[in-house]
């Protein structure tokens, strides 16, 4: 069993309602990408999404790992407000830490900020445990 933990960042954002700064904690998960021969030099916070079917990425962070995005199968993806986003289907290598695993992404040229959702991400670790109150969260594999 190896385990890692990473802590939550914290984001600033202006509540109009209270009209003060305040933090929002976000588990943020730092991921290399791979694809075929090419590693992606640094890695990504990617956000923990337990809502999400599947992850799903920025193409540019794909193309910079050589994927030539539209050759992959079109999907679409309905997000908040159920807007449709086009994406485009790859198997790639995600490394968490040392840990290692091949899953399945979509890429959008819509898409801005990277998540990972259950089915491309969850599904690879013998569990995820979120400490919202400390602001962690701890992955098993």
């Amino acid at each position: 069993m190896s385990l890692v933990k990473f802590d939550y960042t914290p984001e600033v954002f202006f509540n109009e309602k209270t009209r003060k700064v305040e933090y929002i904690y976000r588990p943020l998960i730092p991921i290399r990408l791979a694809y075929k021969h090419s590693l992606g030099k640094f890695p990504v916070n990617c956000l923990l999404d337990s809502g999400a079917d599947k992850s799903l990425f920025p193409a540019q962070w794909g193309e910079a790992v050589g994927i030539k995005i539209k050759s992959g199968e079109e999907i679409i993806h309905y997000g908040i407000g159920n807007k449709d986003i086009k994406c485009f289907r790859h198997k790639v290598i995600l490394l968490v830490g040392t840990y290692k695993f091949e899953a399945e992404a979509d890429f959008s040229f819509e898409q801005s900020f990277p998540l990972v959702g259950r089915d491309g991400f969850f599904k690879h670790f013998k569990k995820i445990a979120f400490h919202e109150k400390e602001h962690f969260v701890e992955l098993e594999y």
